[in-house]
């Protein structure tokens, strides 16, 4: 997310933001800039519980 905030420029367009740094921040979340408070923890604290709960998110909610 840093990059967003702090080196953004008008050359990057819609097409980079979901298809180059999306992935990025959902390939490699950053529990110490989080968005969602409660899943940095459980990656910090409990990190089989955060895969299995990440697992059930995708089924649920990111296949069709």
């Amino acid at each position: 997310m840093d990059f967003i905030n702090e080196e953004w420029s008008p050359m990057f367009d819609l097409i980079n933001l979901f298809e180059v740094f999306l992935p990025q921040l959902l390939l490699y979340p950053n529990a110490n800039h989080p968005f969602n408070r409660k899943a940095a923890e459980m990656m910090l604290k409990e990190k089989e519980k955060y895969k299995i709960t990440v697992m059930e998110y995708v089924l649920k909610y990111a296949i069709p």
